[in-house]
């Protein structure tokens, strides 16, 4: 089964990508000839003698659109159509830079040095993010059972889960360190099972906001060709790139800046904020309220788009640019709720889930079900040395995430020293030494 279909239960929702169809001509792009024919010229700048193929996968359009706007080129003297070098070999058709198109694309290179795929107009990322909202994909009780069935979670939070989950609109999870909500978090980011289509970049008003970034984005590899072979004719537009659902997280590192647009003064762009690259998907803020700035600041900055759909970016002075905000906000925090906001903002969040440290069982059930996952063994004496000899000698609450960390430690000390990975009580007395945030150290050892 290919990464597409297991991401497209009975495939259904393939059906929503003609509302991003491959353009048949220039004017389907919805973009206007100078501006492409620039972009274009951009892109022959640097080769020689490219060719129309290259320049579509350059650009991101259909050979024939490419050869309406070299039309325009050599109307204009802005490029050259040149022979193959060997007659014998079939290289189709080669082009380059006349000195006039050189100037020209040199000129449009100090207006704006973007160089990639050819943007989408706003008012095609519009509809194509409001076809793709979370809000479309139902989540059932097997795919939550399935998401969150490797952590240890109370029925009664899990009823909590499921519809805030579903929501697709806010969680706000406060609990101690330790009571499991990074990793309730992470869950939330992969509970979505939809592709969705995100471009490389958009374009209002004349600028150009990049979107697609590889190192959070997770695209399906061959995806226009799955989905050609799903439904025969069935394309879509390769400004676009096929994604799963984007599962973005962040930490401490949080600062409100990173919620609105960033303009890079040497390329002459702008870079999409957190937000509005997860659009379409979940977006966890973790450790809120533990950054340089103050969780109340976060929160209200992202309360009106959670309410109305819509998020409102400042491209300078007197300039703004609306956008669809169709994403889970995940807000994770130490905090309690009245120490991370006031009455007035938490009462506008949709969900609040409160959690505690795990009592002994659950405790135990945690490590019971990660030695398992780790295909590790624990008897009966391992888990009383944890439960006694760790813990209730040392005074140390229990923490969801430490089974997993001191059995991964342990496992390392084992690879470290080339020994059997077999988890004994020395050993882990050796990794609760490296336990993170470990104030508790043992008597004699």
């Amino acid at each position: 089964m290919s990464a597409l279909e297991r991401h497209l239960p009975g495939n259904d929702n393939i059906r929503r990508f003609p509302a991003a169809a491959s353009p048949a001509s220039l004017r389907e792009t919805g973009l206007e000839a100078g501006f492409l024919l620039d972009l274009l010229l951009k892109a022959v700048f640097s080769d020689v003698h490219a060719d129309p193929q290259a320049m579509g996968e350059a650009l991101k359009l259909p050979t024939r659109t490419i050869g309406q706007i070299l039309a325009i080129g050599l109307d204009e003297g802005l490029v050259d159509q040149i022979d193959p070098v060997d007659a014998d070999v079939q290289s189709g058709k080669r082009y380059t830079l006349t000195e006039k198109g050189r100037e020209r694309a040199q000129a449009a290179l100090d207006t704006c040095g973007w160089t990639g795929a050819a943007p989408v107009p706003i008012e095609s990322y519009i509809r194509v993010v409001g076809m793709q909202s979370l809000r479309h994909e139902a989540l059932t009780g097997e795919r939550l059972q399935e998401v969150f069935g490797g952590l240890i979670i109370p029925d009664a939070l899990m009823r909590k889960l499921g519809p805030a989950a579903d929501s697709a609109s806010s969680i706000v999870i406060c609990g101690p360190q330790g009571s499991g909500k990074s990793s309730i978090a992470a869950a939330m980011c992969e509970a979505y099972q939809d592709l969705i289509l995100v471009p490389h970049a958009v374009l209002f008003d004349g600028r150009i906001i990049r979107v697609f970034d590889p190192d959070l984005h997770e695209p399906v590899a061959d995806g226009n060709d799955a989905v050609m072979g799903l439904r025969n004719t069935l394309s879509f537009d390769q400004r676009y790139v096929l994604c799963k659902r984007p599962g973005l997280v962040i930490g401490s590192a949080l600062t409100p800046d990173m919620l609105e647009l960033h303009h890079d003064t040497e390329n002459r762009t702008y870079r999409a904020p957190l937000q509005m690259k997860a659009n379409g998907g979940v977006l966890v803020l973790d450790d809120l309220g533990h950054g340089p700035r103050a969780s109340q600041e976060i929160i209200n900055r992202l309360l009106g788009p959670l309410e109305t759909r819509t998020d409102r970016l400042m491209l300078g002075p007197g300039h703004h640019v609306e956008v669809p905000f169709e994403v889970l906000v995940v807000f994770a925090s130490e905090k309690t709720p009245s120490d991370l906001a006031d009455t007035a903002a938490l009462q506008r969040l949709r969900h609040r889930i409160s959690l505690e440290r795990p009592d002994p069982e659950t405790f135990l059930r945690i490590f019971r079900s990660t030695a398992k996952s780790f295909k590790v063994t624990v008897d009966d004496d391992l888990l009383d040395f944890v439960m006694d000899d760790l813990y209730e000698a040392t005074g140390r609450s229990y923490c969801a995430a430490d089974p997993k960390c001191l059995i991964e430690q342990a496992l390392s000390i084992c690879a470290k020293e080339q020994s059997e990975p077999v988890l004994t009580s020395d050993l882990l007395a050796r990794a609760w030494r490296h336990l993170p945030n470990n104030t508790y150290p043992l008597a004699g050892r």
